[in-house]
């Protein structure tokens, strides 16, 4: 599951504006095929030619740049922009002409850089190449956010090619427990890169608090460097710093981005070896019920269960059923009862969501919820599910309703 963090769609960042410009230029035609970086048509091409990539019209963006360059036929802007317009298409090798020449046309241009770098990245798998390129456009703009996470995400990448390596060195030696002086020399290359892709996410995190792949990411390169801990201290520490790193993703990632899942399962995986296992239940909960065909969220979910000492024998039957077949709402919502009935709130609570965000007219989950959160204090959450429940299309019962209804009133008072 950790792997799965470092899948990131990459996108650089010289795509913006927004005016739409429609039709061919019919002015200043004598100009085309001679270089005239200040003619007014140059400008006016380069603009319509970045609305375009910004609405995906490639056809309409590739005309543009065209009519652009053939004013200027050295404008950076308008090379860099034909390369996106054929990486977009899926060509790399094309968008990789055209980023060289916009290089060309203009050495300190850090877009086309970073861009360079994303085909190294992602079609050579050249994470070398790819970092120095990244990092050549970080020493022209030392703001570039896009190209610092591109550069983290490239160390990490590279760090995680030698843990791997590292892990086969230890696995021929047959090794079980090793000297701490052993495993810090056979995992010094991967600590290494891990170290540099820290440096990096530290300065993106400055530039952007809110960077959710970056907590990811960090969080994944701390479950790393936990494997090759040299004392149990160590160990936990990393553990500790992965699970914060984690939960701050799980707070800020959309849950339509792969993202929170990865966090999820980062999460649920720390939370087991910190023995916390019912904890990790309800992530790895999460994580199936956001990605139900996640075959790490379904074997990470029968892992947390066999290690809580607090299971029950409905509570068992349940979380099998779940396990079996995540996108079954009515299966969460048989889970968040028997949690409830099992007094393990948390893992009721969690559930009855899961059951709402598969299908929001689950109406006894809202009524659920509603108790739950009039139970633990939360007042605003409590009146929520409660009118949620009462505008339910679905199941309900005229009693049920009535005690929303009287909770409502209740604490809309206090």
């Amino acid at each position: 599951m950790a792997e799965r963090t470092h899948r990131t769609l990459l996108r650089s960042t010289c795509l913006a504006l927004g005016s739409l410009l429609l039709g061919l230029a019919t002015s200043g035609a004598s100009c085309f095929n001679q270089s005239n970086a200040n003619h007014p048509e140059t400008l006016r091409h380069q603009l319509a030619c970045k609305e375009y990539l910004e609405k995906q019209d490639l056809d309409a963006a590739e005309t543009r740049c065209k009519l652009c360059l053939e004013y200027d036929r050295n404008n950076p802007e308008c090379l860099n922009m034909m390369g996106q317009v054929w990486y977009l298409r899926g060509s790399n090798d094309q968008a990789r002409d055209w980023y060289k020449r916009a290089m060309r046309a203009r050495n300190d241009f850090p877009e086309a850089r970073n861009n360079m770098g994303v085909i190294f990245m992602e079609q050579d798998a050249d994470y070398k190449e790819a970092a120095t390129m990244f990092a050549s456009a970080i020493k022209i703009d030392p703001g570039y956010q896009d190209a610092r996470w591109n550069l983290a995400l490239a160390y990490s990448k590279l760090g995680t090619v030698e843990f791997a390596e590292a892990q086969q060195k230890l696995d021929k030696k047959g090794a079980n427990k090793v000297d701490p002086q052993v495993l810090k020399a056979t995992f010094a290359d991967a600590e290494d890169y891990y170290g540099k892709a820290d440096d990096q996410l530290r300065r993106v995190f400055e530039l952007n608090p809110k960077h959710f792949k970056a907590y990811g990411l960090m969080g994944f390169i701390e479950l790393q460097r936990a494997a090759y801990a040299p004392t149990q201290n160590v160990q936990r520490r990393n553990f500790e710093r992965s699970q914060d790193m984690s939960m701050r993703c799980v707070e800020l990632a959309p849950v339509d981005k792969p993202e929170a899942v990865q966090c999820r399962g980062n999460l649920g995986y720390v939370l087991e070896q910190l023995g916390q296992c019912d904890q990790a239940m309800l992530h790895w909960m999460s994580c199936l019920a956001l990605a139900p065909k996640e075959p790490e969220c379904q074997r990470g979910l029968n892992r947390a269960y066999t290690c809580d000492i607090t299971r029950s024998g409905a509570l068992k039957k349940y979380i099998e059923q779940v396990s079996g077949n995540p996108g079954y709402a009515p299966g969460h919502f048989n889970l968040c009862v028997a949690a409830f009935e099992a007094n393990l709130p948390d893992i009721g609570a969690a559930s009855c969501e899961n059951a709402i965000q598969l299908d929001k007219n689950l109406c006894l989950a809202h009524y659920q919820l509603g108790k739950h959160y009039r139970n633990v204090l939360n007042q605003e959450k409590a009146i929520g599910y409660c009118k949620s429940f009462i505008s339910c299309t679905g199941t309900q019962n005229p009693a049920e309703i009535q005690e929303c209804k009287d909770l409502i009133a209740a604490l809309e008072v206090q």
